[in-house]
């Protein structure tokens, strides 16, 4: 005989798993398509939000905020004809590599993502391709510098320049004709005194890479390289490494830092040691792109270190378009108007370059089908047209700077395809 109350807690149960199931599929917040598309798409991000380089990674997060919101404004992102909103699921991990790693593993396998944009220290990134290429996850940046992201990675895109691409282009000014200088309003004697090219910076992948370029864009040009110093990450005194320096007589001196922590003090050392004083002549100072800020300029000021005449570079023209003030204006009134907007609209512009592949490859789920898409997509960024060659590394030009009376100048002087060759796509250890 049939127990009634097993048979009806049984029947009870059964109703409720099959309810619970229900639920779960008309209350899921997304949906997906016969090709595997979900209506939501999400990106996830590698941000160093704390530590020394939280300034460029707050415009970085910044941009792709921007970016998103613009997109999903405007209903999302076209897919097939179908709109697919963008959900960002950005992680803190300073320049720690083991939070990449972590963070990398709980985007992927958590939060289910099949892009990133980040990280941006070589060393994180190192780690974090590692599990992304071969789970066939995108990865991409517009503030890393790194042919870890081109040549280095199947899946990877670097939507800037790298260490030897920047050293490219100083050095080819230093060679360039004098009538170009002084069009441009440069010290042609200053630069045409220089035939000793040193570089000072911290001793990792970047740095080495633009060693490389310097060194083979030097010997290109028929300058005398004097040679490299690069201190260990960690360091705080940096005294005895100025002071090596000044031992390789230069006349020319690379800085490439890119952190406050790491530009300020070696700059203080330089003007104190004598030898390297570039207000007295010393040397021809030359910075790469963070130098080449109007922020650095003053903080620098403010730290009673002068500037001019420093010699540096960007990936945007200082001077204005409408497109650019207009892009600028956006910023500012989403972020301030105290906002890093040149760094800001360069991840916001890579951002959308990459949303654009997206629309073109028809596809949310297909990486291979969106790295090919992206390769072939052109992007009208406001600050010139962007493309990526074969390793999916931007082709940008370099944008030739000085700093005068305190302020970034733009020289007028752009170079390009004169910056592609050797280790511009060589991964330098």
């Amino acid at each position: 005989m049939i127990n009634k109350k097993k048979f009806m807690m049984s029947a009870f149960m059964s109703l409720l798993i099959f309810s619970l199931i229900l639920a779960g599929c008309s209350n899921s917040s997304t949906s997906t398509n016969s090709n595997g598309d979900s209506d939501v798409f999400k990106l996830g991000g590698l941000m160093s939000l704390t530590g020394a380089a939280a300034l460029l990674g707050t415009s970085e997060k910044q941009g792709v905020d921007l970016a998103i919101d613009e997109i999903n404004e405007a209903g999302g992102l076209d897919i097939n004809g179908k709109k697919v909103k963008v959900e960002f699921i950005p992680y803190d991990v300073g320049e720690d590599p083991t939070k990449a790693v972590e963070y990398t593993q709980r985007l992927i396998n958590n939060d289910k993502v099949n892009m990133i944009v980040g990280a941006r220290e070589n060393t994180q990134l190192a780690g974090e391709l590692k599990i992304t290429d071969p789970a066939k996850v995108i990865v991409f940046n517009a503030t890393a510098s790194t042919p870890l992201l081109s040549v280095g990675a199947k899946y990877g895109f670097n939507f800037t320049d790298n260490g030897a691409i920047e050293k490219h282009s100083l050095i080819e000014l230093l060679a360039d004709d004098p009538a170009v200088l002084e069009k441009a309003g440069l010290d042609v004697d200053r630069i045409k005194d220089v035939k000793r090219v040193a570089l000072f910076g911290r001793n990792e992948m970047y740095v080495k890479q633009g060693v490389a370029g310097a060194k083979e864009a030097s010997e290109k040009h028929g300058f005398e390289w004097a040679g490299d110093v690069l201190f260990p990450p960690g360091t705080t005194d940096f005294l005895p490494f100025v002071t090596k320096l000044k031992e390789l007589k230069p006349d020319a001196v690379i800085l490439d830092t890119y952190s406050y922590e790491l530009m300020l003090p070696p700059l203080k050392e330089m003007l104190q040691i004598g030898g390297l004083d570039w207000t007295k002549g010393d040397i021809l100072l030359l910075g790469n792109d963070v130098m080449g800020t109007q922020h650095f300029a003053d903080t620098a000021k403010e730290e009673g270190i002068n500037v001019d005449g420093a010699i540096t570079f960007s990936a945007a023209a200082v001077g204005t378009t409408p497109e650019i003030d207009a892009l600028y204006e956006r910023i500012k009134k989403k972020f301030g108007k105290d906002a890093q907007v040149s760094g800001i609209a360069q991840t916001y512009e890579a951002t959308m370059m990459v949303f654009k592949g997206l629309e073109e490859a028809g596809t949310t789920t297909d990486t291979d089908k969106i790295i090919e898409a992206i390769k072939k997509t052109e992007y009208d960024g406001v600050r010139f047209k962007m493309t990526v060659d074969e390793y999916g590394q931007l082709v940008q030009p370099e944008f030739m700077l000085t700093i005068e009376d305190g302020v970034v100048k733009d020289t007028g002087i752009t170079y390009l395809e004169e910056l592609y060759y050797g280790a511009a796509n060589e991964i330098v250890e």
